[in-house]
């Protein structure tokens, strides 16, 4: 049966995969990263995993309503 509480979470499980993914590179040992940034990054990356937890559905329908309440966090500079 249709969903769409559940579609919208699985959409934002998506999103934050491909976030996590396209960060992937910040955590690699020879990045050029000072030390200080890459912990940003790794915190920013907890976040993402994060993300879900405390996540409420009711009253979602579309990904602009997840998008608009700032469900993601932002991705250091």
């Amino acid at each position: 049966m249709y969903n769409p509480q559940e579609i919208m979470l699985e959409s934002l499980r998506r999103k934050r995969d491909e976030l996590l993914t396209a960060s992937d590179w910040t955590q690699l040992g020879d990045v050029p990263l000072t030390d200080s940034k890459k912990q940003e990054w790794a915190t920013y990356r907890q976040a993402l995993r994060d993300v879900t937890d405390g996540f409420d559905p009711s009253g979602i329908t579309t990904w602009d309503d997840v998008v608009r309440e700032s469900y993601m966090p932002t991705p250091p500079n």
